[in-house]
């Protein structure tokens, strides 16, 4: 057996043991999982976001969902893979959220209410505003129903029920537009 398919199966039953551990409570065991693939899930949104601060934003937001969600864990496949899942759902939700706010130096931010200046470099204003050209690319490629409960649900901060009423669908159909146009510009997002 090659090397680094007997180290990938040992590292697996590590996981296993943590996990189980995590699952009944365990510290130890969350912080050895975190400090195990912490770097490279923040890599792996940075790739996705193009800015430090933000990928490490969505990286604890990432180990906050699976450490929650460990009961859905399903030990046939590598933890690695699903946490990667996991933080990649995370960053393409960051980066259509983030498609519909203004992205201007104005805007207030934690750094602003501490009293620290973060003012954005010029290499952060031009991912900005990248990231804002592959999601209206994106939008544009998918079906006017879905392009337009996205531009609802998230430019516009309506709920389900405001978007069924003003389009005359049932609140279910809405969520279900929503749900399927994200998975829709995730798809394009990424392969952009």
């Amino acid at each position: 057996m090659p090397r680094f398919i007997k180290q990938m199966k040992q590292r697996q039953e590590i996981d296993l043991k943590l996990i189980e551990e995590a699952k009944n409570g365990s510290q130890v065991a969350f912080t050895k999982l975190y400090k195990h693939y912490h770097n490279i899930i923040q890599y792996n949104i940075f790739l996705l976001v193009y800015n430090t601060l933000d990928a490490e934003d969505l990286t604890m937001v990432t180990f906050e969902k699976a450490f929650t969600n460990l009961d859905k864990y399903v030990p046939a496949n590598e933890f690695q893979t699903w946490l990667s899942r996991i933080a990649r759902n995370t960053a393409i939700d960051f980066i259509i959220q983030k498609g519909r706010r203004p992205s201007n130096d104005a805007e207030i931010n934690d750094s602003h209410v501490l009293g620290l200046s973060h003012t954005r470099t010029p290499e952060e204003q031009y991912i900005s505003k990248e990231l804002g050209k592959r999601l209206d690319v994106a939008l544009n490629k998918i079906k006017h129903n879905y392009r337009e409960v996205i531009k609802l649900r998230y430019y516009d901060d309506l709920e389900y029920e405001e978007i069924s009423s003003r389009l005359n669908i049932t609140e279910g159909v809405a969520r279900g537009y929503v749900l399927r146009a994200k998975r829709k510009l995730k798809n394009l997002i990424v392969e952009n």
